[in-house]
């Protein structure tokens, strides 16, 4: 089960946690020039893209580990790990938290959703 901050992700058969974190932010931010081109990478099933989100959420930096990574989401099928990979991306962009549904409120108390 997801902890807080994190996303489970299955890879080659492994279980791994990708965390939420402002480096992990940075780096899938400015891989493309913002978060709307990586859920373009996410809905256009990009191999490599894919790559670079599941490194920045494992922190890895590594280009050989980062080769390894996208070996291991090819092995465990690109359309398997879409859809965790797109809720890490919603968990980025909402500041390292599961987004707040349409009138929920936020950690800060303010309404998601006009009404």
């Amino acid at each position: 089960m997801d902890s807080p901050g994190t996303v489970e992700l299955e890879l080659g058969g492994e279980t791994v946690m990708l965390r939420a974190t402002l480096k992990a932010a940075r780096v899938v931010n400015s891989a493309w020039g913002g978060f709307v081109q990586a859920y373009q990478r996410l809905n256009n099933f990009d191999l490599s893209g894919f790559a670079v989100i599941t490194a920045a959420g494992l922190g890895v930096t590594d280009p050989k580990e980062a080769e390894k990574i996208e070996e291991r989401i090819f092995e465990t099928g690109v359309n398997k790990v879409r859809e965790p990979l797109g809720r890490f991306v919603d968990m980025l962009v909402s500041g390292g938290r599961e987004p707040a549904k349409d009138g929920e409120e936020t950690p800060k108390g303010k309404p998601t959703a006009a009404t």
